[in-house]
């Protein structure tokens, strides 16, 4: 999956903006497909230009279009 609406990602790390008993939520940047294990309705996902997998599943609202269970970027050089 990618096309995301979001713009290029900068930072470092991702900051969580709230979670639930599943994955933690947060907005604004754009991901590609890279892995999809088939449960839990979630995919593995990475970011540009950074390193290492999240755990991420779509989502249907335009404010949190995706969630990550767990993420932390560390900017490749």
């Amino acid at each position: 999956m990618t096309g995301f609406p979001a713009p290029k990602y900068h930072g470092e790390r991702v900051e969580v903006e709230y979670t639930d008993n599943k994955c933690a939520f947060f907005n604004g940047i754009q991901i590609r497909s890279v892995q999809t294990p088939g449960q839990d309705s979630c995919a593995f996902y990475e970011l540009p230009e950074c390193e290492g997998p999240a755990v991420i599943r779509t989502g249907n609202t335009p404010d949190f279009p995706f969630s990550i269970r767990s993420f932390v970027c560390h900017k490749r050089r």
